[in-house]
């Protein structure tokens, strides 16, 4: 894969419930320029966004709420700038989410989070390598293969009001949302710092992507 210098800014958010190391490694490894910031510090000079998170949904945003950082976030996706959602960062993209209580999200793309149904066969969480149906082209999933498997870790999935919002689906115990996008956001279930050369590419398209489709 070609390196590529890319001049922009790509703030990642510490929101304290992610492995930020492996993101920052893959950006680095891209030579991409990046900082890790609170919400609460995002400033004009970040040109992109990214949203990593593990653990549970009510507590991020809670902690989130709390300092007023959700409306950083939500700010920043009104200036129309790039962001994406990885794993409970793209649950939190939703309108409202079932773990540990309804709790609002940062509604930038309409929907709710509820816990899978598991089966006989399969059981929660789920983990591992999972492949991804692409549903439609768009700009960060330039050159990424459909049907490529990528790298998995929830117990809860994404349900959009909007079926045109989905990017990507992928069956375990049920067929799930795994990509979603609406506007300048778009949020991967599974954990592209985790999914080796494809998950690096997509790192690549995105930091590339001006938030246009």
């Amino acid at each position: 894969m070609a390196l590529i210098k890319i001049q922009k800014m790509i703030a990642v958010i510490d929101n304290s419930y992610s492995n930020l190391k492996s993101i920052t490694n893959a950006l680095s490894f891209l030579n991409i320029s990046h900082v890790v910031i609170k919400a609460g510090d995002i400033a004009d000079n970040h040109s992109h966004l990214i949203i990593p998170g593990v653990g549970n949904f009510s507590t991020v945003m809670n902690d989130l709420k709390k300092n007023k950082e959700d409306t950083k976030i939500i700010n920043f996706f009104k200036l129309k700038k790039p962001i994406m959602g990885i794993c409970l960062g793209m649950q939190i993209l939703s309108s409202l989410g079932d773990e540990s209580g309804p709790t609002s999200g940062l509604n930038l793309i309409p929907g709710s989070v509820k816990k899978m149904h598991s089966l006989e066969n399969e059981y929660l969480p789920h983990i591992g390598w999972n492949s991804v149906k692409i549903l439609k082209n768009h700009p960060v999933l330039n050159e990424i293969k459909n049907e490529m498997d990528f790298y998995f870790v929830h117990s809860y999935k994404f349900n959009l009001e909007n079926a045109n919002h989905a990017l990507g689906e992928t069956f375990y115990c049920e067929n799930f949302n795994s990509i979603v996008t609406k506007d300048n956001v778009i949020g991967f279930q599974f954990h592209p710092e985790k999914s080796q050369k494809y998950g690096l590419k997509i790192f690549q398209n995105f930091c590339n992507w001006d938030g246009s489709c």
